[in-house]
């Protein structure tokens, strides 16, 4: 009984682990610089993402900047969204994989993408962080997940110019039916 819980527990990683590998497409571009995506956003294929669940994701989003500085997310943007072919292939891009990620605005600007869908970014649910930097989605159906954070902010230069500061954060996190799953999102994990 063991020894077959175990083979189950491998098989179950060693499925997981290869799921989560990433096959590596370097990106076409249009004219304009956006990246051409290949996958199709299909309403249908994120539906049960629409239905009332019994699962919680609670946490906290921290952004370290370069200088060693960090910033939460309070008062800012959560956004949470199903994992699909179409947001697997856009986190991949922007992140450079598609399971966690950061990127400063200080080292790239955000690619844009064709086509963006703008049913996609509709199905996003969205919140805002307290105070002390904490974020909670309630009544979530069990599924995959991207936990996206944006700590973005302006910052007034010598010439009174604005400089957009900051960046974002994903996590992609498996949600069992009726649990609460606490989330810690920061680079590099």
């Amino acid at each position: 009984m063991a020894r077959d819980l175990l083979f189950f527990i491998i098989s179950i990683s060693l499925l997981w682990a290869c799921k989560s590998k990433e096959t590596t497409r370097s990106a076409e571009y249009t004219e304009d610089g956006s990246i051409v995506l290949h996958e199709i956003w299909d309403n249908e294929s994120a539906d049960w993402f629409n239905q009332v669940g019994f699962g919680t994701i609670k946490g906290r989003a921290v952004l370290t900047m370069k200088d060693g500085t960090q910033r939460n997310c309070a008062g800012l943007g959560i956004e949470l969204l199903p994992v699909t072919k179409y947001a697997e292939e856009r986190m991949s891009h922007i992140y450079a994989e598609s399971t966690h990620g950061a990127i400063l605005v200080a080292d790239r600007k955000p690619p844009t993408f064709h086509p963006d869908e703008k049913s996609y970014h509709e199905f996003a649910r969205k919140t805002t962080c307290s105070d002390e930097g904490l974020f909670r989605f309630e009544h979530l159906p069990a599924g995959e997940y991207y936990i996206i954070a944006f700590i973005l902010w302006d910052e007034v230069q010598i010439d009174m110019r604005k400089e957009l500061q900051g960046g974002g954060l994903m996590k992609r996190v498996l949600l069992t039916e009726g649990a609460s799953l606490e989330v810690e999102l920061e680079n590099g994990t």
